[in-house]
């Protein structure tokens, strides 16, 4: 009768010892994770995050603190932060510690350090319950990066508006100057109009100046409205002249004359004559003789060619101002025919690493380090020009010091209808650029490798010691009451309750680990690991899946190419199961040399994939964004096709360098 109420007593402390076991868990977790999650964040901060007392001694401090200072926290714990950073004796005079924790505010500050960096500190005080400040907390970012670049940008603006300015007054100058041009241009239209009005009444259709001479005594005999007109003179005044007084050039002059007579000149393209008022002008003279009345006569025909000098002029001034934007602009520009080099700017000289001018005559070839990258661009860039007008194109050059550099070229033709008279080549390197690009592709590798590590960890953590862990406990909820009679059957119950439920969290626990990294895809290879997946998934999902793969078993994938293949189909079926409300999917894996191609099909609800690609940005599911991002990482291409209601279909090519060609038949595992 005594052992009755041992056993109820016995049942009843169970019952608390459970109640104050899950209480104490329930209350453990979250605090334990919330502990874990505030570690990993001031971890991963850039922000130097330093807790110290009302002395400034450093009482706790993150990993980025850590690493500024070059040293461990145990080092830097109970150090003051002005020995540390500002090399100090004593505590800064415009701390914004110092101050929050005498203001009770937020206090912040840019302050420079004796190494030369820029920090930007914000400090916060700590009180405890009391309300009595205790401390504080210190913020603090290397901003000397940030500060150089403003600068930087700075210096660059001044100079922009400096150059601005300087252009600006070229423009005025040169604006001013056309303006007079067109004034003395109308001018000298009015007076050619004016001038071609008196030449239709005496010769009709002859505009030029037209004069008559004696070859003995050079005394004019006979000149035209239009030769009055030119030299000012009235006629009585000018046949009163000789040749010599209209002559700026009396010595070429005479010789012209004597070659005139001996038949041996027709035509003079440059003299230089004066007019009544004494003004010097160029002409342009053809000149023929003829015999009249027992005496031997000159004719010149004489044209004004002030305005083409005029012309000439200017436009070797337009071709000095081309010539000095060209060598002023900072992309390299050249003239390119028959791709023989013509003419190329500074800039374009400098992207080569030659002399200036020390390419011209010489063909494109001597820029590329291979005749198949010279035919690639010939062909590719050239064909795009025929056909719309500009080309554009990335391609490697080889300097002169034998680096090699990425360029972007765009090219128009002089003339779209025959490019064999010259292309216009605009170049830009791009080298800095492509090795950014590189760098974060690098970057996202070791990321992406990183995570699968880590997943890796957690994988064999959660096999090895928790399911271990919950395999014995399991096994001691089951043997417990074992050769017990007496113990009461609703606890015999109760606690194979408990023990199915740690069967269930083993089972969790085993399947979110296969999950994080599948031991079979080290064990069997790719090609079977992605069909045990498959059948798996069928059988959890209701989704019919077939599997097939062609020439995937006899490659040799590395271990980061096997993992990104896994989850990509891992993902695509996810995304099947959650948002395309399929029966049906089919996974194909083809090793067709020299790529991988992946297709992954349902006969779903489909989408819009324009407008899909559209609302990636704006929502926050990640699915077919990391499909993309790892097919990147692939260095392969991803495609979509769908349409509502029609399915979709994944294909992504992936370019496979391994040592094994794919020339096995194709097998199919069904």
């Amino acid at each position: 009768m005594a052992t009755k109420p041992a056993y109820e007593k016995l049942e009843q402390r169970i019952k608390e010892l459970e109640k104050a076991a899950l209480k104490c868990q329930k209350a453990e977790k979250p605090l334990k994770e919330f502990e874990q999650e505030k570690e990993i964040i001031l971890k991963s901060l850039v922000e130097h995050v330093i807790y110290q007392d009302t002395e400034m001694r450093i009482l706790w401090a993150n990993r980025a603190a850590c690493e500024s200072a070059n040293m461990t926290r145990e080092q830097l714990l109970g150090r003051f932060c002005y020995e540390i950073w500002p090399k100090r004796n004593d505590p800064c005079p415009d701390c914004p510690l110092k101050i929050s924790m005498k203001t009770g505010q937020p206090e912040e500050m840019e302050k420079c350090t004796p190494d030369g960096r820029a920090w930007f500190i914000r400090g916060y005080p700590v009180q405890d319950a009391k309300g009595k400040i205790v401390g504080a907390i210190e913020l603090t970012l290397d901003i000397t990066g940030r500060k150089q670049a403003e600068q930087d940008l700075r210096n660059a603006h001044d100079k922009l508006e400096q150059r601005v300015k300087e252009r600006t007054d070229e423009l005025v100058k040169a604006n001013q100057e056309l303006k007079r041009q067109i004034q003395k241009r109308k001018r000298i239209e009015q007076t050619l109009q004016e001038s071609e009005e008196n030449y239709r009444h005496l010769f009709q259709t002859i505009t030029d100046a037209i004069m008559l001479f004696d070859a003995e005594t050079r005394q004019f005999i006979d000149v035209n409205d239009a030769a009055l007109s030119l030299y000012g003179y009235r006629r009585e005044e000018f046949l009163k002249l000789t040749h010599q007084d209209i002559t700026s050039e009396p010595e070429n002059s005479d010789a012209t004359i004597r070659q005139t007579l001996e038949g041996t000149l027709a035509r003079i393209p440059v003299r230089y004559h004066k007019k009544k008022d004494g003004s010097i002008f160029p002409v342009e003279i053809s000149t023929s003789t003829f015999t009249s009345r027992n005496r031997k006569v000159l004719c010149g025909v004489i044209r004004d060619i002030t305005e083409r000098k005029r012309a000439e002029e200017e436009l070797l001034e337009r071709e000095q101002i081309m010539k000095a934007t060209l060598s002023a602009s900072p992309v390299g520009i050249s003239l390119v025919r028959n791709r023989i080099i013509d003419q190329a700017n500074r800039a374009m000289d400098r992207i080569w690493g030659y002399e200036e001018g020390s390419l011209v005559g010489e063909s494109t070839k001597v820029l590329y380090s291979d005749a198949e990258e010279y035919n690639r661009v010939g062909h590719e860039f050239y064909s795009e020009i025929e056909k719309k007008g500009v080309g554009n194109l990335e391609t490697r050059w080889v300097t002169k010091d034998g680096r090699e550099i990425h360029c972007f070229l765009q090219g128009s033709p002089l003339d779209p209808s025959d490019l064999s008279k010259g292309v216009i080549v605009a170049a830009m390197d791009i080298t800095e650029l492509k090795q950014t690009e590189d760098l974060v592709f690098n970057l996202s590798q070791m990321l992406m490798q990183a995570q699968e590590r880590e997943r890796q960890m957690i994988s064999r953590e959660l096999h090895d010691s928790i399911a271990q862990n919950l395999s014995i406990l399991k096994i001691g909820c089951d043997l417990l009451f074992e050769d017990q009679p007496a113990i009461p059957h609703e606890l015999k119950m109760k606690m194979a309750k408990y023990s199915g439920l740690i069967d269930q969290t083993i089972s969790t626990v085993r399947n979110l680990a296969y999950d994080l990294r599948p031991p079979v895809l080290d064990e069997i290879g790719l090609a079977k690991a992605l069909e045990i997946y498959c059948n798996e998934f069928s059988e959890n999902s209701g989704i019919k899946v077939d599997f097939q793969s062609a020439g995937i078993h006899k490659l040799n994938f590395d271990s980061n190419t096997e993992i990104h293949l896994y989850r990509l189909v891992q993902e695509g079926l996810n995304n099947i199961r959650k948002h395309a409300h399929a029966t049906r999917a089919t996974i194909k894996m083809v090793g067709a040399y020299p790529n991988i191609i992946l297709r992954i099909e349902d006969d779903g609800k489909g989408f819009d994939v324009k407008a899909r690609e559209l609302q990636l940005d704006k929502e926050k599911r990640m699915g077919l964004r990391s499909m993309k991002e790892r097919v990147n990482l692939l260095q392969g291409r991803m495609t979509i096709q769908s349409r509502p209601m029609k399915g979709t279909k994944i294909l992504i090519t992936y370019p496979f360098n391994g040592k094994n060609s794919v020339t096995e038949k194709l097998h199919t595992n069904d």
